[in-house]
């Protein structure tokens, strides 16, 4: 639901891939190198996805740059 409402929008999001495969890397190494649980694992990779995504809007929202411009940088830096 979330991609839907950046594309009814206009825009496009280029960057949820890598945000995903961040965010994935981090859980596991959270659970293997440092010992986390599972459930505040979960938790953290939440956030970490919410803030990605968090930074991604307000640089669109309130920077006024273009969404494409902004995902594609984000799609870049979390690979």
């Amino acid at each position: 639901i979330p991609i839907a409402l950046v594309m009814i929008t206009g825009n496009i999001d280029q960057s949820v891939g890598a945000i995903m495969g961040f965010t994935a890397t981090a859980m596991g190494m959270m659970m293997k190198y440092m010992g986390f649980g599972i459930v505040p694992t979960v938790l953290i990779g939440i956030a970490i996805g919410m803030l990605s995504g968090a930074i991604n809007g307000a640089l669109v929202a309130y920077m006024k740059l273009p969404g494409i411009v902004v995902t594609v940088g984000s799609n870049t830096m979390f690979r």
